[in-house]
């Protein structure tokens, strides 16, 4: 055998070996399954004397999951995964369109909110007794908008509703 000849094999070699080497630093072993448990999603609607005579519905990936009144709560279970949701009133032509991402066995909480656009500024949403920051939107031409809740505000929030 000639020397150029072995000196290749042995470079082959060498890569082949290194590569075994790195390739072993990697973990063979599959990804943390994700939690096929339902998701909560909580809609929450404070009890208060702003908007008291509408009942705004709830859609979620097309489906109503029911009007919501000043002073209750809908909960809703969903699978992991994206949805969207749909906040609409009949005697509105609007409405508000967000999608959301949510993770199984995980609970989130949405605050209905008036629209105050044109400046609207902070007395209707104070009044209406909104804590939450606004959800971006698809669509916001409606006359609510959905609030994202800090978890343990959301927590206190449903314990004083009727559901």
């Amino acid at each position: 055998m000639s020397s150029k000849r072995i000196g290749l094999k042995s470079v082959v070699l060498a890569t082949l070996a290194v590569c075994a080497l790195f390739l072993a630093g990697f973990p063979t072993t599959s990804p943390v399954a994700q939690d096929s448990r339902p998701a909560r999603l909580y809609f929450i609607r404070h009890s208060t004397f702003v908007g008291i005579i509408n009942s705004p519905e709830i859609k979620i990936d097309g489906r109503s999951v029911g009007s919501i009144s000043t002073g209750s709560y809908i909960l809703v279970e969903r699978p992991p995964g994206r949805h969207t949701i749909i906040v609409s009133h009949w005697a509105d032509f609007g409405q508000f369109v967000a999608d959301v991402h949510v993770n199984g066995g995980e609970s989130y909480y949405y605050e209905i909110a008036i629209a105050t656009r044109g400046g609207g500024g902070v007395l209707l949403p104070s009044l209406a007794g909104e804590v939450g920051r606004p959800m971006k939107a698809r669509v916001d031409s409606g006359s609510y908008r959905l609030n994202v809740l800090d978890p343990r505000v959301g927590v206190a929030s449903v314990s004083k509703l009727k559901r």
